[in-house]
């Protein structure tokens, strides 16, 4: 606004002009609707993780008892080869349906991972010929690295999978005609162009991955990382929908820039991270490895129960069930001198695995615990409990049999019967 400055006699002699710098408000009001934005799109994903994490969760366990009871099958009927042909099969099946049920949970957030320190840029050089080979010929794959990158907490594969399907997705945007991908890292302060970023203050590291493609409009945007979504043919299946589950099951944040005509950028944000104290390595048995006493076996499902049971007491074991941790709380403390090691499902009703482990711990902090979940190692934080294992389901008797003999190996002064 202005107004003009006039003399004694009336005239006109110059004007003042008030000027409000509106940058600022401008800048938290683009902001503010990019937050917005941010937590609507979540929580639709949010909605359908929770459904997708809960299917693949209960799959699991119905993968659990159709891989464990043909395993036991295939052992009992070794000398049948006809048979066993038939039930290695379903083997085979039951781990691909598993493979599916995880990238499902992958995309809730809560698929099996195992993190380690992990160079960004390094990675992505580890990588690099397999993404070029990704890529459309006509597309130039160029790539910018920053300098003195923080160290991430991540799983690789996961990692590498993000990155993968993100310059997969910018080819496809490219379509048949010639044009430039860019991938780029570098490091962005927690309040810096991407709303929504909560927690560490230190800088995010970025990935971001630019093409010259055609661009979205809104709608297309909108919905890019929806499960199945796709605006080219059927059986995209989950890729970018595995790639916002692996973000935020990581702490970061995605922001997508794209108008028709004009290309596309996905920038990536994850914070930076400490190396995760790491439990020891599985210890490698022989396969007619045989251990001897008294396992406490708890689980709500009844079918789950009988399978793994079975490969218990093939194990060398005898088996006391609990079908919930009220239950097993209670056996545990009246037959503690008795029991060799614990394994206990999470998800459970009237007392989860958590609850109980932590009213057995009050009775003995020896006792070695195996817990067993369709959800990954994330969902059951026992960093601190040095005698508390994880089993992921689906399983085979391999690995219950390196989970148990290597839960008591943790602990060589615990009785062993």
């Amino acid at each position: 606004s202005g107004s003009v400055l006039q003399d004694q006699a009336g005239e006109a002699i110059g004007k003042v002009w008030v000027l409000n710098d509106l940058t600022a408000q401008r800048t938290a009001e683009t902001e503010k609707h990019e937050l917005e934005d941010w937590i609507r799109h979540s929580q639709k994903l949010e909605t359908l993780g929770v459904m997708a994490g809960g299917i693949a969760h209960d799959f699991n366990n119905l993968l659990t008892v159709i891989q464990g009871n043909a395993e036991l099958a295939e052992m009992k009927t070794s000398e049948n080869a006809g048979i066993g042909e038939e039930l290695q099969k379903i083997l085979e099946v039951t781990d691909h349906a598993a493979e599916l049920t995880n990238q499902m949970l992958t995309y809730a957030g809560r698929g099996k991972s195992a993190r380690t320190q992990v160079d960004l840029n390094l990675l992505c050089q580890e990588i690099s010929e397999l993404l070029k080979t990704a890529v459309s010929k006509k597309a130039e794959l160029k790539m910018e690295f920053a300098d003195n990158l923080p160290s991430l907490v991540a799983d690789r594969s996961q990692l590498s999978q993000v990155i993968m399907n993100l310059v997969t997705n910018a080819s496809d945007a490219l379509g048949d005609n010639p044009g430039l991908i860019t991938l780029k890292t570098g490091t962005i302060e927690r309040r810096d162009n991407i709303s929504g970023l909560r927690g560490k203050d230190a800088p995010y590291v970025t990935l971001e991955v630019v093409d010259s493609g055609s661009g979205m409009d809104e709608k297309t945007r909108e919905r890019m990382f929806d499960p199945f979504y796709t605006t080219k043919f059927t059986g995209r299946g989950l890729g970018l929908a595995n790639v916002m589950g692996i973000v935020q099951a990581h702490g970061g944040m995605i922001k997508v820039t794209s108008k028709p005509g004009t290309g596309t950028t996905v920038k990536v944000a994850l914070p930076p991270g400490v190396n995760p104290a790491q439990k020891p390595v599985p210890v490698a048995i022989q396969p007619d490895w045989h251990g001897s006493g008294v396992a406490l076996l708890v689980d709500d499902d009844a079918a789950l129960r009988s399978m793994a049971a079975g490969m218990l007491k093939r194990a060398g074991y005898q088996v006391v069930e609990a079908c919930d941790g009220k239950q097993a709380v209670e056996i545990y403390r009246s037959r503690k001198r008795d029991i060799s090691f614990i394994l206990l499902d999470i998800t459970m009703p009237v007392m989860d695995g958590r609850e109980a482990l932590a009213e057995i711990r009050s009775i003995s902090k020896d006792v070695p615990v195996i817990l067993m979940s369709g959800y990954s190692m994330e969902e059951v934080d026992v960093s601190g409990d040095k005698l508390a294992w994880f089993l992921s389901k689906p399983f085979r008797y391999s690995a219950l049999s390196e989970s148990i003999h290597t839960a008591i190996a943790g602990n060589p002064d615990y009785r062993m019967h």
